[in-house]
Formats: C-alpha cells, sequence, structure tokens
C-alpha cells in the first residue's frame, strides 16, 4: 500500500469505501486499513452468516453506525458475492473522509505490518534477538547471556 493511498474515493455524493469482509464473527467489528490484492480495504467483521445477503446487510449497518449516518445512506456497490466489498456512503464527502480516517486511526499510511496502533500486529513479532510476541508485552531483549 503506498503512502496515501486509501481505501475511500470521495464521489459527488459521499464516498466510496471498500472493505474486506469476515462473515460469522464472534462480534461486529470495524479494524484497521489492510493491503489486499484489489488495493487498501477496510476489515470488518460481521456475526451474521454469508447467506441469502445477510453479512451484506449486517456491513451496511455496521458502517452507518461506524460513519454516524442513516441506515438508508449506505449502499453495497460491488462485491456482492466476494470478502471485498465497495459501499457507497451519501453524505457531505469532506466530512465523512474525516471521520473515516479519524476511525481509522489514519493507519493507511503505513504500511502493513509495521506495528502501528490498530493494525493488529503489536506484540507479534521480534526486537533484538529477543521474542516479543504470544500476548506478552516484553522489553524486546533478549533473555539469554552471552
Amino acid at each position: 500500500m503506498g503512502d496515501g493511498e486509501r481505501p475511500w474515493r470521495p464521489t459527488t455524493d459521499g464516498l466510496v469505501i471498500r472493505f474486506r469482509l469476515t462473515p460469522k464473527a464472534s462480534a461486529n467489528a470495524i479494524g484497521a486499513i489492510e493491503a489486499t490484492a484489489e488495493g487498501p480495504a477496510v476489515k470488518a467483521k460481521v456475526r451474521a452468516v454469508p447467506a441469502d445477503g445477510a453479512a451484506n446487510a449486517a456491513l451496511e449497518r455496521l458502517v452507518a453506525d461506524w460513519l454516524d449516518v442513516p441506515k438508508s445512506s449506505v449502499s453495497l456497490v460491488s462485491g456482492g458475492k466476494s470478502r471485498i466489498k465497495s459501499l457507497a456512503v451519501r453524505g457531505e464527502p469532506c466530512g465523512l473522509i474525516a471521520a473515516a480516517e479519524a476511525l481509522t486511526g489514519d493507519v493507511g499510511a503505513h504500511p502493513q505490518g509495521s506495528g502501528t496502533k490498530g493494525s493488529g500486529t503489536q506484540g507479534s513479532g521480534t526486537q533484538g534477538s529477543g521474542t516479543q510476541g504470544s500476548g506478552t508485552q516484553g522489553s524486546g531483549r533478549s533473555t539469554t547471556r552471552d
């Protein structure tokens, strides 16, 4: 994902936002921005199953709540049967962009896996010769002595 590349683009009446949807999740949630083959996408999880459009409808409701817009202003544009979906959000483009940037922590400016806030990679990498991961917070220093 290049610098400045975002999963949304302004339109004359709002934004089109790309999402990577995970259905059948334990909770409904919007996550960080991640790189996909189609370009950057906002990660989203919904509890609904991917049958009869239930997961798509759940994503539309989740996005409306996330951006604090009426549910009727969010609609699926593409990706009806794909994990990568584009949703149109009607409203004032500059305000919607500001809200999306604030809610994603503006992590789209950083490469995936850089350990930025909200990227889901904190605590899973290595630093120096010591391993930090496994859900524990360490100093990043090796515990072995020479």
